[in-house]
């Protein structure tokens, strides 16, 4: 199943248990039972489910099932628990510490889960339409061996060129491509073009060489686009890894405060979080 259809699948079946749910609370408030009882011990358990996955991901050598399984899992259970949070809150804004932390807590989470699931969806996708299949892990040091072999050319042909016009060429615009790490505007934007003109620019200079120079610029040319391609990988490790940053501290620190949330509510109601 793809990406996109395991979104929708997922989905469907998160609503259709809301649904079955909503016919049960309206039962339970017919027969002037509190419906959050049982709302809020969905949540409490659906959230420590959503926990699971993270421990998962670190248990790869134990037969524990597919991992794309769990991932569905995973996002089914963010669906439903997004219902089952609206239903014990009462559709209605925070108005405690205990709420207005939850409320923040399970946004941040949302949030941060629905932009993690877009990226996992998109930046694969991308990298796949450009003729990539995987996304590098290395970039640091496949980018300092493209600058090396090019770096070789470069210094073969100030020693073998009388002109020097490629090693000059090399100094001043294709060794600063090769040494630059994707800035953070690029991770964020793109890289505005650069890539295009430095290609531009190359076929431009070709016309000025000798044969023996002539190949070499078509060999740097052929890294260039080696190292570009690596760029963009980073770039989608990158945001494929940043939004972790805020839906993990956000997944310990709601589990935490549900737990103190529903002590203190069984404490004072008697019997429900």
């Amino acid at each position: 199943m793809s990406g996109a259809r395991a979104v929708g699948a997922g989905l469907l079946l998160a609503a259709t248990i809301l649904v079955l749910l909503a016919a049960l609370w309206h039962l339970q408030a017919s027969t002037l039972k509190d419906p959050a009882f049982l709302s809020g011990w969905l949540l409490l358990i659906a959230s420590f489910l959503l926990g699971l996955y993270g421990l998962r991901k670190r248990l790869t050598t134990l037969p524990l099932g597919r991992m794309a399984s769990w991932r569905w899992a995973h996002l089914t259970l963010g669906w439903l628990a997004i219902g089952l949070f609206l239903q014990h809150a009462g559709w209605r804004l925070p108005d405690g510490a205990s709420e207005i932390a939850l409320w923040v807590l399970y946004l941040a989470l949302t949030a941060s889960g629905i932009v993690g699931l877009l990226l996992s969806l998109y930046l694969p996708r991308h990298l796949r339409a450009e003729g990539k299949t995987t996304v590098h892990d290395r970039p640091p040091l496949e980018r300092a061996r493209i600058a090396q072999d090019a770096e070789a050319l470069a210094l073969a042909s100030a020693a073998e060129s009388a002109d020097g016009l490629l090693s000059a060429f090399y100094a001043e615009r294709l060794r600063p491509f090769f040494a630059e790490d994707p800035s953070p505007t690029m991770r964020l934007m793109g890289d505005g073009g650069a890539g295009d003109r430095l290609t531009r620019e190359m076929a431009a200079q070709a016309r000025y060489l000798d044969d023996r120079d002539r190949q070499r610029l078509a060999e740097m040319a052929r890294l260039a686009t080696a190292k570009a391609a690596i760029d963009r990988s980073a770039i989608a490790l990158f945001w494929l890894r940043a939004w972790l940053l805020v839906h993990l501290p956000a997944t310990h620190a709601l589990l935490l405060t549900a737990l103190l949330h529903a002590a203190m509510a069984h404490a004072f109601s008697g019997g429900g979080p």
